[in-house]
């Protein structure tokens, strides 16, 4: 016998409370018994799972006293159609539902769902091409899935060199039990290749709180990848990292390793190459070997509070840096042009040395540089510098502050020439001669 009921109806799926709402509903039934079967037919439904809009011109289900077939249905997730079939087995007691999906999914739509999780600036272009299986029972809810990508069809966060104009496909397992998000597998893989590797693998757990959490969240690129970013004006960066994630996203814990094979700020003539950082619950360890700007080079050893990052008031509790040319006329306008930088975060260390082979300020010329300094509030204070220039030696102190550029010098020398160094420093040509004292 049929039922037709032409005004708004609410289905509430019981075990996950998610609201199915439709215009109208068209109910075919026959009995036999203690036996049924029927077709159910769904006219202008939507629902809305984890805030995912979902709407369908016409669902269509077929089911009998024990189980729910779906046929081929077109289900639009916000604008992008997705072709569902599948079942639901044993639904009046303990359901087991199997769903079969693929469709191709608006770029911008999939970026809108990951905002939440990844809040960071992207790119998107087309659709992706999207196909896998969910499957369900009163315990937890399993979804394999493909995401297929090309050089016209994307989503980016970052531009990676190495997938440039070729096909990448992303690949996921996730099994959510209770609020605990178990990603089994989540990675990126070239396709234009026949290796297995995986270029980005990511495994671990999400608690979804209100504020997601992670839990030994473990991100691994085990080989170096080279990819475009825009922290300074648009830089190439190439690195690896193996590092687990814990906590929140705001505020994550981050342990493991990463390497910077090379890092370059063309803007402003800067390169960073075979730089190791190491994380810990505590501290994260920059290890900088091969830093070059201009024509200034450095050594460079921190020691960084982790938390302090992510509030942009930056903490180094310790800090080395070792130079063998040291340019200031190179290095003040390259801080000065990025002073934008710290009007919006502050730099403090705590404790810090430095030793430099040869430096040049103005036309003044030193060698055998050494100093101790500190940073509070993005002023950086140089004490105790010992040098040796126009043969003698030269001590002091001096402020530099990162904001404004302005730099406070006060040295005096011992046994310097006078002559050479006011004609360095002022181009004074008069008959002056003479030692400092």
């Amino acid at each position: 016998f049929p039922t037709r009921r032409s005004s708004d109806l609410e289905i509430i799926e019981k075990q996950n409370q998610i609201p199915v709402k439709a215009k109208s509903a068209d109910i075919k039934i026959n009995t036999k018994g203690n036996e049924f079967s029927g077709d159910l037919t769904l006219e202008n439904a939507n629902s809305a799972v984890n805030k995912i809009p979902l709407k369908a011109e016409k669902y269509i289900i077929s089911f009998d006293e024990k189980n729910i077939k779906i046929p081929k249905n077109i289900v639009y997730m916000y604008t992008s159609p997705i072709i569902i079939t599948g079942d639901i087995k044993e639904y009046m007691q303990n359901p087991n539902i199997n769903i079969d999906f693929n469709g191709n999914i608006n770029s911008k739509e999939i970026a809108d769902i990951l905002k939440p999780y990844i809040q960071a600036p992207y790119k998107a272009e087309g659709k992706l091409q999207t196909s896998g299986k969910i499957t369900a029972d009163s315990q937890k809810q399993n979804i394999k899935a493909q995401v297929k990508a090309d050089e016209n069809n994307y989503v980016s966060y970052m531009v990676i060199k190495e997938l440039l104009k070729r096909p990448s496909v992303l690949n996921i397992d996730c099994e959510k039990k209770n609020n605990i998000l178990n990603i089994k597998e989540v990675s990126l893989k070239d396709l234009s290749q026949n290796s297995r590797e995986k270029i980005i693998n990511t495994t671990g757990e999400i608690v979804l709180n209100k504020e997601p959490e992670f839990k030994n969240l473990k991100i691994s690129i085990p080989t170096p990848i080279s990819a475009a970013v825009n922290m300074f004006g648009g830089e190439e960066v190439s690195f690896k990292s193996d590092i687990v994630l814990n906590k929140t996203p705001d505020n994550p814990e981050i342990k493991g390793n990463a390497k910077i094979i090379k890092y370059n700020i063309k803007k402003h003539f800067t390169s960073i190459q075979n730089a190791d950082v190491s994380f810990s619950e505590n501290n994260i360890r920059v290890i900088a070997p091969d830093v070059k700007i201009n024509d200034s080079m450095f050594n460079i050893v921190a020691d960084i509070e982790p938390k302090s990052i992510n509030s942009l008031n930056i903490n180094i509790s310790n800090m080395q840096i070792n130079s063998l040319n040291l340019d200031m006329n190179n290095l003040f306008p390259m801080l000065y042009s990025n002073r934008a930088l710290f009007e919006k975060s502050v730099l403090n260390i705590k404790k810090g040395s430095a030793t430099v082979n040869n430096i040049k300020l103005l036309d003044l010329k030193a060698h055998d540089i050494s100093s101790d300094f500190q940073a509070e509030k993005n002023i950086i204070k140089l004490n105790n510098i010992n040098a040796n220039a126009y043969n003698g030696s030269i001590s002091g102190k001096a402020d530099y502050d990162l904001y404004s550029g302005l730099l406070n010098l006060n040295i005096s020398g011992k046994n310097t020439d006078i002559k050479n160094s006011l004609y360095d420093l002022c181009r004074l040509e008069d008959n002056l001669s003479g030692k400092t004292d």
